[in-house]
């Protein structure tokens, strides 16, 4: 059992493998519809007690995994990205959200434990339409630190363009549209700020929900190259999957 591209490699290294082991079952990746379902599963099967989806809840949770973790609007796999890893995790945050909700509703002088939407799991629990990236107050400290960089005009106009996308982005609903291709080359002599940038840029764009998790690896090029040939290329994807999570 394995990955496609594990097994791949491993048959490249045990040519033998493919004639021992001759039938193979692919396991396809879950969509974003078939993920809901097991959620509402789970749910229903909690230990603390049996939780339900509000109602009208599935479809727009469909579409939520769809534009927040991929597959678009055409309903695609998820990928490596979705599968059953992300379904627990998301119905765990609900469940904790869940909790938080009815904890303050008691605070309120509420009584809601024995109303029947206590038992339902809420699109606010599973976080739809919620802000992207971080608070107000996250959000103008990165501001803060970027606007007090000496200089890299270019690099600020840069920052500006991508709040603009991230507030369309907001408007519209339609997350899909910040997976774009975030590869960059920056440039620029020695002692120009280009470190500095790139780390700012990782911490900025998770701030401002372009990226899901806070994780920025760095390395220099002889932490990549490697002493023999065909090394290096493993290590490089050793370092993105670790910035990837």
């Amino acid at each position: 059992m394995g990955s496609p591209s594990g097994m791949a490699r491993v048959s490249r290294i045990e040519q033998s493998l493919d004639s021992r082991f001759p039938t193979r079952v692919a396991m396809p990746d879950f969509t974003a519809a078939e993920l809901v379902q097991f959620i509402e599963q789970a749910a229903h099967n909690l230990p603390s007690g049996s939780l339900s989806l509000e109602e009208g809840l599935a479809p727009r949770l469909v579409e939520h995994l769809n534009e927040t973790y991929g597959g678009g609007s055409q309903g695609k796999e998820l990928g490596e990205r979705g599968n059953l890893e992300l379904a627990r995790s998301l119905l765990q945050r609900a469940v904790q959200n869940r909790i938080t909700r009815l904890f303050n509703r008691i605070q309120e002088g509420e009584h809601p434990g024995g109303s029947p939407e206590s038992e339902h799991l809420t699109k606010e629990d599973f976080e739809v339409g919620a802000p992207l990236g971080e608070g107000i107050e996250q959000k103008a400290a990165i501001d803060e630190e970027v606007g007090n960089l000496i200089g890299m005009a270019k690099a600020k106009e840069w920052f500006a363009q991508v709040r603009k996308k991230v507030a369309f982005v907001e408007q519209t609903g339609t997350r899909s549209d910040l997976r774009v291709c975030l590869n960059i080359i920056i440039t620029g002599n020695p002692g120009t700020g280009k470190t500095t940038f790139a780390r700012l840029l990782a911490k900025f764009f998770y701030t401002y929900g372009v990226l899901s998790k806070d994780s920025f690896v760095e390395k220099n090029g002889l932490e990549l190259k490697a002493e023999y040939m065909g090394g290096t290329a493993p290590r490089v994807k050793a370092a993105v999957q670790e910035a990837m999570g």
